[in-house]
């Protein structure tokens, strides 16, 4: 789904992206590492920007290293690099997800700047806190 409603007089898109989406194109998808194709090419003008508003993640046990309430930080591909401590990294979100559902609502929406003009696959990766960003 698609919303390209402004937001603070800028472009911005609205996707529902899933890890099991894709698995035509990407086969070797996973919860922790997902590439998905869009139904269509988004052509991006030099202001688009994203947010993520809501997150499913599997329960934490199901996690090889991660603790009930350690972060998650969630990167995407598409946006710009910002920093994040002392590197530079595509950081989309940092959340700390319910232990139990999984389910993670952002109360607040912080949109970044999409670095992609043009694109049809976008790829998320969720990663705990004991790994290195992509």
């Amino acid at each position: 789904m698609f919303d390209e409603t402004p937001s603070q007089g800028k472009d911005s898109f609205f996707l529902t992206l899933s890890s099991d989406s894709s698995q035509q194109f990407f086969a070797r998808n996973t919860i922790a590492h997902f590439s998905t194709q869009l139904a269509r090419p988004v052509c991006s003008g030099p202001s688009y920007e994203v947010a993520v508003c809501e997150v499913f993640l599997p329960p934490f046990e199901t996690w090889k290293i991660r603790t009930a309430a350690s972060p998650i930080y969630l990167y995407c591909d598409v946006i710009q690099p910002v920093l994040v401590c002392d590197t530079s990294a595509r950081l989309l979100r940092v959340l700390v997800p319910d232990i139990i559902t999984g389910y993670y609502a952002f109360p607040t929406l912080y949109y970044a700047p999409v670095e992609k003009r043009n694109f049809q696959n976008i790829t998320i990766s969720p990663v705990n806190f004991c790994q290195k960003g992509p």
